[in-house]
């Protein structure tokens, strides 16, 4: 072989394995949060054997208490969790406004937990959240359901941080990024 093409053939394989690499971290990372913290009508439940809570007219399960939660989490490290009333017809950024996180945050990233028919599990959804319009994208402004867990978390990144990060956008499937 030409020593130009073992050359390029070194490089390809190192990229190959620092892909590889970054890729096994990235999935580790993802299946790490996957519970919430549990109502008292699931925990008794636990505790009484059942898996299956009476359900609702849309399938969600019923509980003793129509509440959601919202969880603050500090870039510092500091948590804080608001269990307020649920009304019909409630979005998310209406839930926002109720707790308050809009005073405390002026920049956030937002994660809902949807509750399913199983009190040990939830389907995550990401939403997407404006920093520059402070507003939720009208796209991922998700009706409010009883035992819905919104995480919100404190971005704390300055426009040279989200400038790198656009700039580094079209390499990110090479850095292990999605």
């Amino acid at each position: 072989m030409k020593p130009s093409l073992e050359r390029l053939l070194r490089y390809v394989y190192l990229a190959a394995i620092v892909i590889a690499l970054c890729g096994c971290k990235g999935m580790r990372q993802r299946r790490a949060a996957t519970s919430i913290p549990m109502t008292a009508d699931q925990v008794a439940a636990v505790k009484q054997g059942t898996t299956r809570l009476a359900s609702g007219p849309n399938g969600m399960p019923n509980s003793a208490a129509k509440t959601y939660t919202v969880e603050f989490r500090s870039a510092s490290g500091g948590k804080d969790r608001v269990t307020l009333p649920y009304k019909p017809n409630m979005v998310i950024s209406d839930a926002l406004h109720q707790s308050g996180a809009h005073r405390r945050f002026s920049g956030m990233k937002i994660k809902l937990k949807r509750a399913t028919s199983d009190p040990l599990r939830y389907v995550p959804l990401d939403v997407e959240f404006n920093n520059s319009h402070a507003r939720i994208e009208p796209m991922f402004d998700y009706a409010i359901y009883p035992r819905d867990y919104i995480v919100v978390l404190q971005d704390d990144t300055t426009p040279i941080d989200t400038a790198i990060s656009d700039a580094l956008t079209p390499f990110g499937h090479l850095l292990g990024q999605p």
